[in-house]
């Protein structure tokens, strides 16, 4: 009997083709999918998603990605269509903050911190509304 060898070492490289298949399949998973999950479509892929992170080839999908599901959150948070601790913890994860820092004339930086969480709808359209007028939408 002989015993199978274990895999040891770096992982596997992926050829060109490989890679062409996966930029399509990415392409098409981002389409298709209102709220795209990068984690997921790694998972669909059967490889480790920082292969995503890591080629540059994917880099503009990557982008893609997290712009078309940043906008999707943003907007079922304000419409109300996803509950807001939801939507506000992957909109975190994102890079989205609910701190933000104001400096006063005299050069004293504050922190003023909301519970975005707390917000009902309407309220939630008024910020963003406000937001848009001050330029900062992403904060």
């Amino acid at each position: 009997m002989t015993e199978k060898k274990r895999r040891r070492g770096r992982p596997p490289e992926y050829s060109e083709k490989q890679i062409a298949e996966l930029l399509r399949a990415f392409e098409r998973y981002i389409e298709e999918n209102d709220l795209p999950i990068i984690a997921e479509f790694a998972y669909q892929q059967g490889i480790d998603r920082t292969l995503l992170y890591n080629r540059p080839e994917f880099d503009t999908l990557l982008k893609k990605a997290i712009a078309k599901k940043e906008a999707r959150l943003e907007r079922g948070l304000l419409t109300g269509e996803y509950n807001a601790p939801g939507a506000i913890f992957s909109l975190k994860q994102l890079g989205w903050r609910d701190k933000h820092e104001i400096e006063h004339s005299g050069g004293v930086k504050q922190t003023v911190t909301h519970d975005l969480s707390t917000l009902g709808p309407d309220e939630l359209a008024k910020l963003e509304e406000m937001l848009e007028k001050t330029g900062k939408t992403k904060t």
